[in-house]
């Protein structure tokens, strides 16, 4: 460990700037490496050290606080989009109750051959049930793992 301090018994500790540099992830990969492997021993004498500098790295409950509200900011905001994709799905299957009824001897698989009215039919169909439907039980799905319904 390169400019640690040793003790009587030869044991090489890391300096305290080097236990603030490794929390802040400025060390080389090798000094992050042997700081950890002499964590890993217990040395009451780093343990000390450390968890003085894990108590200060721990305040910054303002990061976790700010975190907190963007996560919050964005359930709102996907909360908002379900709500605007199941107004957007009631219009399409407003826009598809105003259509008169598809020939039903037709195949919907080949879209292509389909009639003006049936390909309607088919691409209000498909849009709902491929595209919308799954997007909003998705939403719904993560307001349900927050216990917000």
């Amino acid at each position: 460990m390169q400019g640690g301090r040793q003790d009587a018994l030869g044991v090489t500790h890391p300096r305290v700037v080097q236990f603030e540099r490794f929390m802040c992830g400025g060390l080389p990969r090798l000094e992050r490496v042997a700081i950890v492997r002499h964590l890993l021993t217990g040395c009451p004498r780093c343990v000390r050290v450390t968890r003085a500098l894990w108590s200060l790295a721990a305040e910054p409950t303002e990061r976790e606080s700010i975190m907190t509200d963007v996560e919050a900011f964005a359930r709102i905001q996907l909360k908002e989009i379900e709500r605007e994709l199941q107004r957007i799905r009631y219009r399409m299957l407003g826009v598809q109750s105003t259509l008169p009824p598809a020939p039903a001897d037709r195949e919907p698989a080949d879209v292509h051959s389909l009639d003006d009215l049936s390909q309607l039919h088919a691409v209000i169909r498909c849009v709902l049930m491929d595209s919308i439907e799954p997007a909003i039980e998705d939403l719904r799905g993560l307001s349900a793992l927050s216990g917000e319904r």
